[in-house]
């Protein structure tokens, strides 16, 4: 049993994952679905939130802090509604 412990960082991306599928799922079978959209939108507020307390707590490094950063960007982005 040489399994990983899982890290907040770790578990995090985790999360994020299932943010990116969920959005996913929405693009292909129901993109005109806005409503959802935001919500998953407003889910990853959340989550950003929750990472900037995470840093400012040393619960998380520079080097994951930007890792996460990142995915946040690309999440946001995939939320993005075009008017």
């Amino acid at each position: 049993m040489n399994e990983k412990k899982p890290t907040v960082s770790s578990s995090l991306l985790e999360a994020m994952e299932d943010y990116a599928i969920k959005i996913n799922r929405i693009r292909t079978h129901d993109p005109e679905n806005k409503v959802m959209l935001a919500c998953l939108y407003s889910g990853i507020s959340g989550i950003n939130e929750c990472v900037t307390a995470l840093r400012s707590n040393g619960f998380i490094s520079e080097r994951e802090n930007e890792e996460l950063a990142n995915v946040i960007h690309t999440l946001y982005t995939m939320c993005k509604v075009e008017r």
